[in-house]
């Protein structure tokens, strides 16, 4: 905790790194050299004296205009009351949850300053995480980085990712997101309420409702699975086209949650361990995490069932119609050779100087024809 000033980004110096993303490995340059969003020493910066309560909080109201395009800060105590100040010193605040919205270079300050952590961990907190990770410091608490998920089912079911990042301390939970986590603000107002549920309990009740959603949004892309499969006709081609690209974008989706939720998984194990007095819940969340993995794989499975059968249904349709054709071509290829013989230019063709020729050899023509035609269909081949 810092003591004796308070570091403020200066607005004008703030506003030119935003034009970037946080954490981007891209430099920008600042008049001689390159300066890194999250290298503290270059930041130009004024010192302020420090008072308590200097960090002032975005009202709900506020939050609501400013999300998500600017960084909101908001905090809860014990019955889910609201607070408009940060405290100035969090380990005895009554303050339970602290949630950082659409962070940017701002937050860089907020959270060495008023956390104590390193630029290591700010990294983690706020460049664009690949993968969940699992970060322990050394006051026994952690941050942690997991993948919330939504489903979006427009024309096109698409499933988007987006990190969230937390901050878990004993007293404490500090959440920072750039998407909506609605799902989490619901368990976590409702567990506000519990005037024992500290830091530890309402991580795990935030990282439940999170792997909750995972297995909603697995079991609604089934759903999804299900309809776009129906679609597929192979006698509509076009229509089925656009259907099976999306059933394979969902399937790449879903391949990508599944990779995800593996890792994922991993991350809970070893946070269980970290933090036995809520191992029993953290077991509950990593068999939930493993079912939302299993049923991502069940998805991909039917989808590449579904695209297998429309596959086979497609060349049995085109063979039939090869068939057809062939059939076809056999039962005019003898009528061909009985007008090309008729129709050579020599003298002397039986039937050519009589009268009732012509006749004779159309009825020859449908004569054979028949006999072709009933032959095909004795065998099956039409």
């Amino acid at each position: 905790m810092t003591h004796g000033h308070q570091y403020v980004v200066q607005p004008e110096q703030a506003g030119r790194y935003m034009e970037g993303r946080v954490g981007d490995r891209q430099t920008q340059r600042t008049g001689r050299r390159p300066v890194s969003f999250l290298a503290f020493p270059r930041l130009r910066l004024d010192r302020r004296p420090h008072r308590p309560g200097s960090w002032r909080l975005t009202g709900e109201d506020e939050a609501r205009i400013l999300e998500p395009h600017h960084l909101t800060v908001r905090a809860w105590t014990t019955g889910a009351e609201p607070i408009s100040e940060l405290p100035a010193d969090l380990e005895t605040t009554t303050a339970r949850w602290i949630d950082i919205a659409s962070p940017d270079t701002t937050a860089v300050s907020l959270l060495h300053d008023e956390f104590s952590l390193g630029s290591l961990n700010i990294e983690h907190l706020l460049q664009p995480a690949r993968m969940p990770q699992l970060d322990l410091l050394p006051d026994g608490g952690a941050i942690v980085i997991l993948f919330a998920l939504r489903l979006e089912e427009g024309d096109e079911p698409r499933i988007h990712a987006t990190p969230v990042g937390f901050l878990i301390r004993a007293r404490f939970l500090l959440t920072l997101h750039r998407g909506p986590i609605a799902f989490i603000e619901r368990r976590l107002q409702d567990a506000l309420h519990d005037p024992t549920a500290n830091g530890l309990r309402l991580a795990a009740l935030a990282i439940d409702a999170l792997v909750d959603e995972h297995l909603t949004v697995t079991l609604r892309s089934a759903e999804l699975a299900e309809e776009l499969e129906e679609q597929l006709d192979p006698d509509n081609e076009l229509e089925s086209l656009t259907t099976l690209e999306r059933l394979i974008v969902l399937r790449r989706d879903l391949l990508a949650v599944r990779r995800l939720g593996v890792a994922q998984q991993e991350v809970l194990r070893r946070l269980a361990r970290h933090f036995p007095a809520e191992a029993p819940m953290l077991e509950d969340v990593i068999t939930n995490q493993r079912e939302a993995i299993e049923t991502a794989t069940a998805v991909c499975d039917y989808i590449d069932g579904a695209i297998e059968a429309y596959r086979l249904r497609r060349e049995a349709r085109t063979e039939i119609g090869i068939r057809r054709l062939t059939v076809l071509a056999s039962l005019f290829g003898v009528v061909s050779i009985v007008m090309g013989l008729w129709g050579v230019n020599f003298v002397g063709i039986p039937g050519s100087e009589s009268r009732w020729g012509w006749f004779v050899f159309v009825g020859a023509l449908f004569v054979l024809l028949a006999l072709s035609i009933w032959y095909v269909r004795r065998r099956g081949l039409w």
